[in-house]
């Protein structure tokens, strides 16, 4: 059984139990794993922490029944909310509205259970002209497809282009959707140029449809950065200015930063409990392996390191495609609903790993021979504007380490994902026989 269908049965378990005490310990339980394994695996089959989604779920049903003409009362207590303003700050603080505001501004449908398999896939371009509807384009609508991975180009379910002017995104993490409205509006105010929501003709900046969002964003004038352009003219000068701007992002968010709004992960907790054994596991299945040294270093060495290494807001998922450039210049950096709190080297590392991802797809020789020289010229770029610690320098090629074993942990367990796995399996062994050129 493969672990999204794990996941679903636990979803149908809950929308079968929403009045009844949940816990994330009788769930893991009944899936087979451990707490911290079920954690992960949840987080990342669904977009949220469990407890949250079934909060969500609960709100989700109550507000249905209320719209129904059921008093607030009764069915919060009902869905295990204790009192009535146990019900109202938690729905304030998942929908960022009240009850009565919501049900002002939403239509209510009857609830359904999630399906994880079908979610995203059953949503067409005709479904997506009828959402369109609500926001006030006065063009003839064109919807084109989103495609993602470079070299393991993927079709994107959950975005799509409109009129070439717009973005039209989609999910059921309202908490990501939070994440990435919070930014837009902190680096906005901060003069970074960023893509924002665009208004709906109700003045909300999202819809809702059953389960899911849809979030209009003014795509930002350029295109989305490729590995290629890298390597494209003098690649050293390239790489350094792509740290610098990376480093600028940084200092934008440095200033904007908040622990109310963004989670706090630590790295090397993730990778001890949950990426390194996963990746171990990988390997060896696959007739790939490490020497048992590689994991003592990186536990003896990076753990003593990470405890130094600051902290601050990053984006997380910045890889080139999520950067966008005109002319040789950056225009801005797009889709930041998975931000958090991180170690800052984590971003500049990472744009490293995803354009050494499609060179490595590709098996392209010249490509690869210049990628420890990309490495070191975006490092030196983001150190020139966000200067980095001397921990921080020599923790670089274990961060690097981290992310490739958080890859191959999260794309080992997904159908979909299983090339990426595989090339990213190889990514880490390349990494480590070539450590030298790191150094």
């Amino acid at each position: 059984m493969s672990y999204t269908q794990v996941i679903q049965d636990t979803l149908d378990y809950v929308e079968l139990n929403l009045k009844a005490e949940l816990s994330a310990d009788e769930l893991a339980a009944r899936a087979g794993f451990s707490l911290f394994h079920f954690y992960r695996l949840f987080l990342q089959c669904t977009g949220m922490p469990v407890m949250q989604y079934i909060v969500r779920r609960r709100l989700v049903h109550a507000i249905y029944e209320i719209s129904s003409g059921r008093k607030q009362i009764d069915t919060a207590l009902e869905f295990g909310f204790y009192t009535h303003s146990g019900f109202y700050k938690a729905f304030l603080r998942e929908f960022d509205l009240s009850p009565t505001e919501y049900l002002r501004r939403f239509p209510v449908k009857r609830p359904h259970g999630i399906n994880l398999r079908q979610e995203a896939h059953m949503i067409t371009h005709s479904k997506l002209k009828e959402i369109l509807k609500n926001w006030d384009l006065n063009a003839a609508l064109t919807v084109t497809d989103v495609f993602v991975g470079g070299a393991n180009e993927l079709k994107c379910d959950t975005e799509w282009h409109v009129n070439g002017s717009y973005s039209l995104q989609t999910g059921i993490n309202f908490t990501g959707l939070k994440t990435q409205l919070a930014v837009a509006k902190a680096l906005s105010d901060a003069g970074f140029t960023i893509a924002l929501p665009v208004r709906t003709t109700n003045g909300n900046d999202y819809v809702t449809d059953g389960e899911r969002y849809f979030c209009l964003f003014n795509r930002l004038e350029g295109e989305n950065l490729t590995y290629k352009d890298i390597f494209r003219g003098d690649f050293k000068s390239n790489a350094l200015y792509l740290g610098e701007v990376i480093g600028y992002l940084h200092k934008a968010l440095s200033d904007c930063s908040s622990d109310t709004i963004y989670n706090e992960v630590n790295l090397f907790d993730t990778v001890m409990r949950w990426a390194m054994p996963k990746t171990k596991e990988y390997l060896s299945k696959n007739n790939l392996s490490l020497p048992p040294s590689f994991y003592d270093d990186y536990i003896t060495v990076f753990g003593s390191l990470y405890p130094k290494l600051p902290l601050q807001v990053i984006h997380r998922n910045l890889h080139p495609g999520n950067i966008v450039f005109k002319e040789g210049k950056l225009t801005g950096f797009i889709n930041f609903e998975i931000s958090e709190r991180n170690v800052r080297l984590f971003d500049p590392c990472y744009c490293s790993t995803a354009i050494l991802s499609d060179s490595f797809a590709e098996n392209n020789s010249d490509l690869l021979a210049k990628w420890p020289e990309i490495v070191a010229c975006i490092i030196a770029g983001y150190d020139s504007i966000s200067a980095l610690t001397e921990e921080e320098k020599k923790s670089i090629p274990y961060v690097i380490y981290s992310i490739q074993m958080i890859f191959i942990a999260y794309c080992s367990g997904r159908e979909k994902e299983s090339a990426l796995a595989e090339v990213n399996g190889k990514m880490l062994l390349w990494i480590y026989e070539n450590r030298h050129l790191f150094a």
